[in-house]
């Protein structure tokens, strides 16, 4: 079956199950060529970000309905604005072109390799010939405001019967808060705060991920690259980021504070208002990118272990918790064999399900499917009920925390799968998450197991529970730190993506394996989301169990996090290791 943006609701959520598959004239079972091939890895060789008949093209985001490409004449001196091409779904696409512009493969391939895929090249056309029809678009472009977005309405044949046009968010400087505002919220002083800079006194240099830039100073004579974080689909989580690492006390392996916040004009208050912030750039780029190409040896691969687990442990001893550990968080402060490991992303919000513990995301999907539209009500009140029940003995009653609406400066965020856990369970995660990235780090991988939604420029060909270079002594702390993980439980999640196809786990037509049909896949996911459902509804009651002082023989296997090391026993097996590496 062949990935869409559309269809991910009804094969990669826990609402599956209620969910009917639409009809998408053909779609899903489109044959792409070259999928059969055992090698085939549903991904280009190149990597860079290219240019594109005028247009440079960096990467993409929302499963490949938003690309990140702007016109080469303006990447030498313009602001960044995150003005992102809008186009429509795969399915929605004329489908003679699904196969000529890779339609099922812009639905993963999300980094700089979308500029070698067949929609790219469409996109640019249509934009260089829009861009034309426009006495001096260079103008124009710079002058939209942050946020603003380029629509591309259709993808057919006929490329001048193409509509585009620029939409703006034209209350998005109203939605955000004034460094005083949000200093007197923190109750913070204002000589304590960052010193403000204006968006348009930055310079674009290159787009790093969906929030992320890097940018310089136009003022500036050494041209210091900086890192900018900005969020235009709501500042909450970027005003909380902020506090956080305001807060913390500085440690080596945790990123700094924010050199500047960055403000646009809001000409309904008349004022400048945070809508980003800066940071100090990581030369070395992410572990995410760097560990499938950069052979470290055995000592560098421990300490950074060492360093990553001791930067989680600052964070817990402030009282905090770090919910979002997977590898495109942990960077490397330079390029050196010398760099640090430094932690990024403080949002406190959820994690990819392949990294993030059980415990948490069962009550992240039983909260799913007690407010799923798709589900009938009959279907969906006993998910609420049992919600409702738990989180009122964890000590939370509706209205639950949300990110919807003004920023309320809440002391841990919103995600409510870590604020109702206590400060145990808290570390627990933490360590289970420590443990897939050990495992990363020591496998030399970007991650743990097979992600649905999006594939990098080679899919791993080794996931858990499967180890091949990871050291006896390392294996034994990584399944001790990852107890509960389905991996080890039962095998993964039962479905998986090879290339741009959705299979069931097994029948995927690869290594001697039988291929599964398009309606042997849907049968599948059903089946892979009911028994998630069932698992969920079962962890859930046996930790409401656990906590009233009552428990049954087969809860165990349900509450597997309370048998995990502590990260300070982590760090002491991992400096054990570390002092004697003849032992390895």
């Amino acid at each position: 079956m062949n990935s869409a943006a559309s269809l991910r609701q009804h094969y990669a959520s826990i609402s599956s199950p209620w969910t009917a598959f639409p009809d998408t004239a053909g779609y899903v079972e489109h044959h792409v060529p070259g999928e059969d091939d055992d090698q085939y890895q549903g991904s280009s060789v190149e990597t860079q970000p290219a240019c594109r008949h005028g247009w440079y093209f960096e990467g993409a985001t929302n499963f490949g309905r938003s690309l990140f490409a702007i016109p080469e004449t303006c990447r030498s001196n313009m602001p960044p604005l995150r003005i992102d091409i809008l186009i429509p779904d795969q399915t929605k696409w004329a489908t003679s072109l699904w196969t000529k512009l890779d339609a099922a493969k812009s639905s993963h391939i999300l980094d700089g390799r979308i500029a070698y895929l067949g929609i790219a090249e469409h996109v640019s056309v249509v934009l260089e010939r829009w861009a034309a029809s426009i006495p001096d678009f260079n103008t124009l472009y710079l002058s939209q405001p942050l946020g603003a977005a380029i629509c591309i309405d259709n993808i057919d044949e006929n490329i001048d019967t193409t509509d585009v046009r620029f939409v703006v968010d034209k209350g998005l400087a109203d939605r955000l808060h004034s460094v005083q505002t949000i200093g007197k919220m923190w109750d913070f002083e204002t000589t304590n705060m960052p010193h403000a800079i204006k968006l348009e006194d930055l310079r674009f240099l290159r787009r790093i991920a969906k929030s992320v830039m890097t940018v310089t100073v136009a003022s500036d004579t050494e041209q210091k690259i900086y890192a900018l974080k900005c969020r235009t689909d709501g500042a909450q989580s970027m005003y909380h980021e902020i506090k956080t690492l305001l807060t913390i006390s500085p440690h080596s392996n945790i990123i700094q504070r924010p050199c500047h916040l960055v403000t646009i004009y809001s000409a309904a208050h008349a004022e400048y208002r945070v809508c980003g912030f800066l940071l100090e750039y990581q030369a070395g780029g992410s572990l995410e990118d760097t560990l499938p190409i950069k052979d470290f040896t055995l000592t560098e691969r421990l300490e950074q272990a060492k360093q990553l687990t001791t930067a989680l442990l600052h964070v817990k001893q402030h009282g905090q918790f770090y919910s979002d550990l997977k590898m495109d968080n942990v960077l490397l402060s330079s390029a050196t064999s010398s760099a640090n490991i430094i932690l990024a992303d403080f949002e406190q919000g959820r994690n990819i399900f392949t990294f993030a513990p059980p415990e948490i995301y069962y009550v992240e999907w039983l909260q799913d499917l007690s407010f799923a539209e798709s589900l009938p009500h009959s279907a969906q009140r006993p998910f609420a009920q049992l919600f409702e029940s738990y989180m009122s003995s964890r000590g939370f009653e509706p209205p639950y925390p949300a990110r919807r609406g003004p920023y309320d400066n809440p002391p841990n965020g919103w995600y409510l799968p870590w604020l109702s856990s206590t400060p145990a369970e808290r570390e627990a995660g933490m360590v289970f998450c420590l443990g897939k990235a050990l495992y990363c780090i020591f496998e030399g991988v970007s991650a743990v197991s097979n992600v649905l939604g999006i594939s990098r420029a080679s899919d791993e060909s080794i996931e858990l529970p499967h180890f091949a270079k990871t050291p006896a002594p390392l294996c034994s702390l990584i399944k001790e730190c990852t107890q509960g993980a389905r991996e080890f439980e039962y095998g993964g999640l039962g479905i998986m993506r090879v290339g741009s196809k959705i299979f069931p786990r097994g029948k995927t037509g690869k290594n001697g394996e039988a291929r599964a049909t398009v309606e042997e896949t849907k049968v599948a996911i059903k089946k892979t989301w009911n028994e998630e459902v069932v698992r969920t509804q079962a962890f859930v009651k046996a930790r409401m169990r656990h906590d009233g002082g009552e428990i049954r023989d087969d809860d165990a296997k349900w509450l597997k996090y309370l048998q995990r090391p502590t990260l300070g026993d982590v760090l002491k097996a991992l400096e054990g290791l570390g002092s004697d590496l003849a032992k390895i």
